[in-house]
């Protein structure tokens, strides 16, 4: 298996989880990943904190914390999906959530509506920029945003709608540039 067939399985589009990846440990190069430490609370590919690698397992995950990094994409594939799921298909404020919690972004959706991501703290907004902007993916969220392309949005393994919905949640952001 591959990263991108493991993101697929969960549902989560390649170029998202390998956003992820190079984000939280620049591809499980940073020396810092695998490294056990009392007051260090997140580990692995995915900077998984510990008790949410215990209920990515007590899903049925596999561990988010192997060093192998198909393992490792499992579980983190598994919890990106679930929040995707929560922000009904809105791929940013699932990113925002993996990074910040979802208490913290519900409230900031709650209390800002479409403005939201401008009240999230300024790790949370580097980190959903590098995420969303890895493999090229700026310009194709903007062409989500442009076009109703069903066939690009498929080929990059997002379900209908998903694309342009995050794109549009990107551009209210001033991420991207609108049409």
């Amino acid at each position: 298996m591959t990263l991108a067939s493991v993101s697929l399985k969960r549902g989560v589009p390649p170029l998202l989880a390998d956003g992820m990846w190079s984000t939280e440990s620049q591809r499980g190069k940073d020396p810092e990943t695998f490294i056990h430490r009392k007051k260090v609370t997140n580990y692995g590919h995915y900077q998984v904190t510990r008790p949410t690698r215990g209920d990515m397992l007590k899903a049925g995950c596999k561990d988010p914390w192997s060093r192998n990094i198909e393992t490792a994409t499992d579980g983190p594939a598994y919890y990106l999906h679930s929040l995707k799921e929560r922000y009904h298909g809105d791929w940013m404020k699932a990113v925002a959530a993996y990074n910040w919690g979802m208490k913290r972004i519900d409230d900031a959706v709650a209390a800002h509506g479409d403005d939201w991501y401008a009240h999230c703290r300024a790790i949370t907004i580097k980190h959903v920029r590098k995420v969303m902007s890895a493999n090229g993916g700026m310009e194709i969220f903007e062409e989500g945003l442009r076009s109703d392309n069903q066939a690009l949005a498929q080929q990059l393994g997002f379900k209908p709608d998903e694309l342009r919905k995050t794109a549009f949640s990107m551009m209210k952001g001033g991420l991207i540039r609108g049409p």
